[in-house]
């Protein structure tokens, strides 16, 4: 479907000025009012004002506008000259950052083959490649773990229907008794800066709209995950200076009743001492709540493409049948926390992370 700016440009070509106008002020306020984008459907608002006379309301539309533009050096563009550089609609983005390979399946696996199959550029930025953890399927017979793992990863990618992953080239910590201390490319060891910068260069490359990662407890109080959160979510407020910077930061989130029911099953507290209440989060704290159903069978082969991480000694395969299908239908409903945002959040809670945005997604 066409963005309201697109509807409006077509209307102007048309000769169909009112009609123009209603397009590019509902486009205008879909994006916040400090955006490029924001600047660009204002400043052909005001153009098409002064076009059907309305001579005091469009020069002051074109003040507000051009004060934006002058910030990011763009030219105050008139009817006979449209940069169409800059008038192409944003092409929905997103971008998941996470630690290990398989943490992208189990958290959102759903919404992210749901984005792809809407046409969303679909990123994966993955930290490590899983190096420390454990092979959890005793048929298989592997050398490098870390190789392996990417590999499963590109499987898991093609399953979803997103792109290729991208990796940061940095190692798996561990936990617990196998905390890898010792390895300086460890993410618990490194300048979680220089992570920063990476992340902001993806960002640069890829120019999403949203970004996604882990919660402030790294879903269960992984070093990996932490690692991730902090700089994933410094370089979502660091990369406000960019022209087309992200609007939205969202955190996989489990809430309080799916976290006590994951807890309470067998080998159900990743981490000693895990309780719901500092776990999981209260329900009003959900900003999305995504129905995964119709891509059920998409996620699933995403988890099984994990299959030195999912084999039978996992937890999930060492569950009962009864509690193996419970677990099954909970992981088909996702759930997301708003971590960040620019611009006036419209509706609470969101249908979905692009809502509002004005890119005729959710």
């Amino acid at each position: 479907m066409p963005s309201e700016r697109q509807l409006g440009l077509e209307a102007w070509q048309n000769t169909d000025d009112l009609t123009a106008i209603s397009h590019f002020r509902r486009s205008a306020e879909a994006f916040p009012r400090d955006s490029l984008q924001w600047a660009i459907s204002y400043r052909l608002y005001g153009l098409a004002l002064i076009k059907v006379q309305r001579e005091v309301e469009g020069t002051f539309a074109l003040e507000k506008a051009d004060t934006i533009l002058d910030q990011f050096g763009i030219a105050h563009f008139d009817e006979m000259n449209l940069p169409s550089s800059i008038l192409e609609t944003m092409k929905p983005s997103l971008l998941a950052v996470f630690a290990h390979p398989d943490d992208e399946a189990f958290s959102s696996g759903g919404i992210l083959t749901h984005y792809a199959s809407l046409g969303v550029r679909v990123e994966l930025l993955c930290a490590t490649r899983g190096e420390a953890g454990k092979i959890t399927d005793p048929n298989l017979s592997i050398t490098d773990l870390g190789k392996h793992r990417e590999l499963e990863l590109k499987l898991a990618c093609q399953a979803m229907g997103i792109s290729e992953p991208r990796f940061m080239d940095y190692h798996d910590s561990g936990r617990l008794e196998r905390l890898r201390t010792d390895d300086p490319l460890a993410t618990i060891n490194i300048d979680y800066l220089e992570m920063e910068a990476k992340i902001i260069a993806t960002i640069k490359e890829t120019k999403p709209q949203v970004i996604l990662t882990f919660d402030p407890h790294g879903g269960y109080n992984h070093p990996d995950h932490l690692s991730v959160y902090r700089a994933a979510s410094a370089a979502f407020f660091s990369s406000g200076y960019l022209p087309d910077a992200p609007k939205r930061l969202f955190y996989t989130a489990f809430p309080l009743e799916t976290m006590r029911a994951w807890i309470a099953q067998p080998g159900g507290a990743m981490t000693p001492g895990m309780t719901p209440e500092v776990f999981g989060v209260s329900t009003d704290t959900i900003a999305v709540q995504f129905d995964g159903s119709a891509y059920t069978e998409q996620k699933l082969a995403a988890l099984a493409a994990h299959g030195s991480q999912t084999g039978k000694n996992s937890r999930m395969g060492q569950l009962p049948p009864e509690q193996k299908a419970a677990m099954l239908e909970r992981i088909k409903t996702e759930t997301f926390a708003l971590g960040g945002t620019r611009g006036v959040i419209q509706n609470y809670p969101l249908k979905g992370f692009f809502d509002g945005l004005g890119l005729e997604i959710d």
